[in-house]
C-alpha cells in the first residue's frame, strides 16, 4: 500500500511539468543586480526583493518575498530579471538568441548542437531560453538545454513555428496552452469529481497524425477503493487496489495532399491488469457457537492483446481539411484469472468448554477468450481516425464518494488517476 501511495504521489508530481514558455514573457539574465531578483508583472505591479523559487514556463512561478511564498499565473508575468544564484539554479544563459527556421516538406524536426552534433526526430517540448525535448525514436527521448543548442529546424506541422526567426513560418500566435478540464457531479447522494489535464508529449501525437510513421504509446492507471457496510448483525469493512498498464506501437501511412487521400493504420498492443481486495466480516453471534472471518480476500488478473488494422478512404476539402470513411477491425484475445480465499474460525460451547474448529475456502478459475473482435465501419475526419487509435496524451485523477443508504448500509470510497504518454 505504502508503494502505491509514492508512485500516486510521483504520477501527480510529473502531471505537473510546464509545456511552453510564452514568448511575451521576457526572462533577462541580471547577475549584478544583487542578491535577489525581481519580476513584474502585467498589471504594472514590481517585485523589487524576490528569490525565484522555481519556473514553469508557460504555467506559473512561484517566489519567495520576505519569508511568504506566492505563486503567480505564467500569463501575469511581464518580466523576470534572475540574480547570479537564480541563473545558476535554472540555466546560465537565458538570453542566448539561437536561430529557429523552418523546413515544411521535411517530416522530422531537426536540432544542430554547438558541438555540431545533428539530432532529427519530433520537438514537442520547446521552452525558449531554458530548454526543449525531442523524440528520437518511438522509444528515445532526449532532453538539450538552450546553452547546447546552435540552430533549430522545424519540419511540417510543427506547434512551434512562431517561435521561428523565418518570417515564411512564422503563425504570428504562441502554441496552445495544455487543455484542462474538470467535473463535479453529485446524484442520488453520490459525489464524483474528476480532474484531467493534456500533457506535453500529446505534441508527439499530432506531429504522428500529418506525418506517418511509428508512434509508441504508455497507459497506466491505478486506484484505491475502501468500504464498509451494516447488515442483519453483520459488519464488513474492505480495502484494495487495483493497477493496470497498457503498451501500443501504433504505424500510420497518412494521407498527403494533394496526391494521396488515402490512410492506412497498424496498431499492435499488450495489457495487464490487477486487482486485489482484502474483506474483514463480522458475522452475527447464535446460542452456543460464533463463527467469524479471519481472512477474506479476492484477486484478480486479466491479460491481452490487441491487433487492429485500419484503412480509411476519403478526400481533401483543403490543404488542411480531410473527410473520409474507415473501415477496421481488431483481435484482442484475453486471458483472466481470479482467486478466492477465505478462513474461519469457529467456536463451539460444549458444557462449559470452548472448542474450535478451523476451515479454509480456496477457489480459482480462469478464462481464455480468443474470440474477441471489433469490426467497424464510419465517416470521419482524420483527427477522429488517429484518435481511435491513439488517445490523446493526459494525465486524469478522479474521486468517487457513494454514503451509507438502504439497508445494508454500504459506504464506498475510490481515488484513482492514470496517464498516457508518448
Amino acid at each position: 500500500m505504502k508503494n502505491i501511495l509514492l508512485i500516486s504521489f510521483a504520477l501527480l508530481c510529473m502531471a505537473t511539468l510546464g509545456y511552453g514558455q510564452e514568448p511575451d514573457v521576457k526572462i533577462i539574465a541580471a547577475p549584478d543586480i544583487g542578491n535577489y531578483d525581481q519580476v513584474m508583472l502585467k498589471n504594472g505591479t514590481n517585485l523589487p526583493k524576490v528569490r525565484v523559487r522555481t519556473m514553469t514556463p508557460g504555467d506559473n512561478i512561484l517566489v519567495v518575498q520576505k519569508g511568504v511564498r506566492t505563486s503567480y499565473r505564467w500569463s501575469e508575468v511581464q518580466q523576470i530579471m534572475l540574480s547570479k544564484v537564480s541563473l545558476e539554479n535554472f540555466n546560465a544563459n537565458w538570453g542566448k538568441q539561437i536561430t529557429v527556421v523552418c523546413d515544411t516538406n521535411a517530416l522530422k524536426d531537426r536540432v544542430i548542437t554547438e558541438r555540431g552534433e545533428e539530432i532529427e526526430g519530433t520537438i514537442y517540448e520547446f521552452n525558449p531560453y531554458y530548454k526543449l525535448r525531442i523524440q528520437q525514436s518511438s522509444f528515445v527521448n532526449k532532453r538539450l538545454m538552450w546553452s547546447d543548442l546552435k540552430q533549430v529546424v522545424l519540419a511540417k506541422s510543427s506547434p512551434f513555428f512562431a517561435y521561428s526567426t523565418d518570417e515564411a513560418c512564422k503563425t504570428g500566435s504562441a502554441p496552445e496552452a495544455l487543455k484542462e478540464k474538470s467535473d463535479f457531479k453529485v446524484k442520488d447522494g453520490a459525489i464524483s469529481a474528476s480532474y484531467e489535464t493534456e500533457l506535453s508529449s500529446d505534441q508527439i501525437r499530432k506531429s504522428w497524425a500529418l506525418r506517418g510513421g511509428a508512434l509508441f504509446s504508455k497507459e497506466m492507471n491505478f486506484n484505491l477503493s475502501m468500504m464498509s457496510s451494516k447488515a442483519g448483525g453483520m459488519d464488513m469493512k474492505g480495502y484494495g487496489y487495483g493497477m493496470s498498464g497498457a503498451l501500443n506501437l501504433v504505424n500510420l501511412s497518412p494521407p498527403i495532399y494533394p496526391d494521396k487521400p488515402n490512410c492506412l493504420i497498424t496498431r499492435l498492443g499488450a495489457n495487464l491488469g490487477m486487482n486485489l481486495f482484502f474483506l474483514d466480516i463480522d458475522l452475527p453471534e447464535t446460542p452456543g457457537a460464533t463463527t467469524e472471518i479471519t481472512t477474506a480476500m479476492q484477486s484478480t488478473v486479466v491479460m491481452g492483446m490487441n491487433f487492429g488494422f485500419q484503412q480509411a478512404m476519403g478526400k481533401f476539402l483543403s490543404s488542411k481539411s480531410w473527410k473520409g470513411i474507415a473501415v477496421g477491425v481488431a483481435w484482442r484475445p484475453t486471458f483472466q484469472y481470479s482467486s478466492y480465499t477465505m478462513q474461519t474460525k469457529t467456536t463451539v460451547v460444549i458444557q462449559g468448554t470452548k472448542h474450535y474448529y478451523y476451515a479454509n475456502m480456496d477457489d480459482s478459475e480462469s478464462t481464455l477468450n480468443m474470440k474477441g473482435f471489433e469490426v467497424y465501419f464510419d465517416f470521419l475526419d482524420l483527427n477522429s481516425i488517429t484518435t481511435r487509435f491513439a488517445k490523446p496524451a493526459h494525465f486524469k485523477l478522479n474521486f468517487f464518494f457513494l454514503p451509507p443508504m438502504g439497508d445494508m448500509k454500504m459506504m464506498f470510497i475510490q481515488v484513482g488517476f492514470g496517464m498516457i504518454t508518448y
